[in-house]
């Protein structure tokens, strides 16, 4: 009888041992998913503004709204790279309305073609 009991009790140790080990992968598993949606919506948004040259002209924070998606923001940066007419852009994704946590965070450099002045070269 006492040697049923502890193997019940060895077996049920088992159980609840595995069962936390899933939990905690589980818990891994959707943190995962999440940055690597917050990863690929930060590149998509680098692009994009890359493509339109954005960095002057568009916004530089914003969510989206426009894919559907009300769950992320997205926040660009432009900082000079010391090199002439090269820029370091930067976009982090993050959950909406939160500090803290998982984020996302892609940088580039871009070329910023200097300003013609409308004059002919000779």
């Amino acid at each position: 009888m006492i040697e049923a009991v502890a193997a019940i009790a060895l077996v049920g140790i088992g159980v609840v041992s595995s069962m936390s080990g899933l939990a905690a992968m589980a818990k891994s598993d959707r943190a995962l998913q999440e940055r690597e949606v917050m990863q690929r919506l930060a590149v998509q948004k680098y692009d994009e503004i890359v493509a339109t040259n954005g960095i002057n002209t568009a916004e530089l924070n914003g969510d989206f709204s426009d894919r559907s998606d009300s769950t992320y923001e997205w926040r660009a940066e432009v900082q000079p790279s010391g090199e002439e007419d090269l820029e370091i852009l930067t976009v982090t994704v993050k959950r909406l309305n939160t500090e803290e946590g998982p984020q996302a965070e892609i940088d580039g450099l871009v070329f910023q073609p200097p300003l013609s002045t409308g004059g002919t070269t000779p």
